[in-house]
């Protein structure tokens, strides 16, 4: 635009827009907006990283991962993914950060379900039969079994076709009337299961009978967020994002944040640019048992408006800028002259 220019209100300068010209006057009512255009940088990955096991496994996606061996009902350590190379320009205004991780949950196991099998009443004969449900099943009775079965007959009887399968419960202790210890395994392991009930049979003495116990429910493993937060100059700022659900037992890719999103700061693009920038991740264990966090990857991509000379340059100055107000810039301005009306 070299030439004049008068407006009573703002004067927007967007996409690159500029005012040039060594004579051009420039008189505005109110604001003036400057607006580079809008760039979606590249996602970058980090070149370093510590805090869990193998941590530079998070460089690449290649399913090689990064893992945190958390204790029960605790918060794992931060894995803290710095150096992304962003090389954004100096004076871009940034609008937003998206991170990307993939990260999985531990398939098992964390706690087992225990069923126990005893009698009272000191029997002398007869036989019972236990009733069960599979998870997800419908119930099903169990050959007799009888008083003074051994652990490994008892688990013949869970184990058959029509119970709860092969290689789903393993048992020990015994001989019955003493107590058999049943645990709950292949797929049923780290899982809730209803407690078995018994009809007995011809029981002697009439008064002797088994007695069920349910020592230990069956518990999933749950893992998730603590942790997921941004790093400016190395200290974790802003909005913690982590999000208050399980983690999939299976390879999952999360995002957070978005191309409008700062996490609850401001950023500059020495911010970002600079090594320790990055991502602080840590997870947490509600379970009963250890469990095991992994992570593959970490990513960051940057959106932000570029750098514009907007009103004049170095080079080639506008002759006079008024305004009733100072410029309001969404990028860095850079204006050789530029003065208000004297009174």
């Amino acid at each position: 635009m070299p030439a004049p220019i008068a407006t009573k209100g703002d004067l927007c300068l967007v996409n690159g827009g500029s005012i040039t010209g060594a004579s051009t006057t420039l008189d505005v009512g109110k604001h003036i907006y400057i607006s580079g255009p809008k760039v979606t940088g590249t996602t970058k990955y980090p070149t370093a990283a510590t805090g869990w096991t193998n941590p530079t496994n998070v460089y690449t996606n290649n399913g090689v991962y990064a893992t945190n061996a958390i204790n029960a009902a605790s918060t794992g350590a931060n894995e803290d993914s710095t150096n992304f190379a962003l090389g954004l320009p100096t004076g871009a205004q940034i609008l937003g950060i998206k991170v990307q991780l993939e990260r999985q949950g531990p398939a098992c196991c964390n706690v087992n379900e225990v069923q126990t099998i005893s009698e009272t009443g000191s029997p002398t004969a007869g036989t019972f039969t236990l009733t069960g449900t599979p998870p997800g099943g419908s119930s099903h009775i169990s050959a007799s079994i009888a008083w003074n079965a051994s652990a490994l007959t008892v688990q013949s009887a869970l184990t058959s076709s029509t119970m709860y399968g092969s290689g789903n419960v393993a048992c020990t202790g015994g001989s019955l009337p003493a107590l058999v210890s049943c645990t709950f395994q292949g797929a049923y392991a780290s899982t809730p299961v209803s407690t078995m009930t018994f009809t007995k049979t011809s029981f002697s003495p009439f008064s002797a009978t088994p007695v069920i116990g349910n020592p230990t429910n069956g518990a999933a493993p749950v893992v998730q967020d603590a942790t997921v937060q941004l790093l400016k100059a190395g200290t974790a700022v802003g909005t913690n994002k982590a999000v208050a659900s399980t983690w999939s037992t299976t390879s999952s890719t999360i995002t957070y944040g978005s191309a409008t999103d700062l996490w609850g700061t401001t950023w500059t693009a020495a911010d970002l640019n600079a090594t320790n920038f990055g991502l602080r991740f840590a997870a947490k264990n509600l379970g009963a048992a250890i469990a095991t966090a992994s992570l593959d990857w970490v990513s960051v991509t940057v959106t932000y408006n570029d750098d514009t000379t907007g009103i004049g340059t170095t080079s080639v100055p506008i002759a006079t800028r008024r305004s009733a107000s100072a410029a309001s810039t969404t990028a860095r301005p850079r204006t050789a002259r530029a003065r208000r009306p004297t009174t």
